[in-house]
């Protein structure tokens, strides 16, 4: 994916958009500088952030602030993970989530992706029911910091029983994830939303676009291995 631009434009991308998740704050040219050791200096860095700007990567929010991404460069950056975590072989899900046996306590295997994450996570084993845990741990996140969020955020997921079928068909080959506005069972837009169905399990990880898709993405990954 990334032939898509050039491949210094892309590492800056990906540093800005690891950051981002990490700080919840706008990234300078000077701070892909410091952490992004790429041997060109820092108004190199930053014409090559106000190119992927223009491209409609990254936006600023601020006419003094750094970079943010965009759904667009959220997206370029998930694929590129999904392609990864396609190609290299998972580690052993065990050493961190228990025994298999442990697994199939699927709330408990819940609890423990939420405190991973900081995400809300909702689960089935029936296909019949959606549950859901973690909503204290994703309201830590600073997108959560008035009661508007919070209340948008509930509504949401408690919408989705809904759509429960729906859900479920879209999750049932392979990982998937849905950024922002690509998501068509949320009526807003500010959140990312990643499912996969084996067996007779559903698992979704929902939270703000500005969530650990690697880190959740791989959960995934190395679960599936592991069953």
């Amino acid at each position: 994916m990334k032939s898509m631009i050039s491949d210094r434009k892309a590492q800056i991308l990906e540093s800005i958009i690891e950051e981002y998740i990490t700080s919840a704050m706008p990234v300078s040219s000077g701070r892909v500088f410091d952490i992004c050791d790429m041997g060109v200096s820092c108004p190199t860095i930053r014409n090559e952030m106000a190119d992927l700007t223009d491209l409609g990567y990254l936006e600023q929010p601020h006419t003094s602030a750094g970079r943010v991404p965009t759904e667009k460069g959220y997206r370029f950056f998930v694929n590129d993970l999904l392609e990864k975590f396609g190609e290299e072989n998972g580690e052993n899900v065990k050493n961190t989530y228990g025994s298999q046996q442990k697994i199939f306590n699927l709330k408990s295997f819940a609890d423990n992706i939420s405190n991973e994450v900081k995400a809300a996570v909702i689960f089935s084993n029936d296909y019949r029911e959606l549950k859901f845990v973690g909503l204290k741990q994703v309201f830590e996140n600073p997108e959560f910091s008035t009661c508007s969020d919070v209340i948008s955020f509930i509504e949401e997921i408690e919408g989705l029983e809904n759509y429960l079928g729906d859900i479920l068909d879209s999750s049932d080959s392979g990982v998937k994830v849905f950024i922002g506005s690509e998501n068509p069972f949320f009526e807003r837009h500010n959140y990312s939303m990643i499912s996969r169905a084996f067996g007779n399990i559903f698992i979704s990880i929902v939270g703000p676009m500005r969530m650990d898709y690697e880190k959740s993405i791989s959960i995934f990954d190395k679960l599936i291995k592991t069953l």
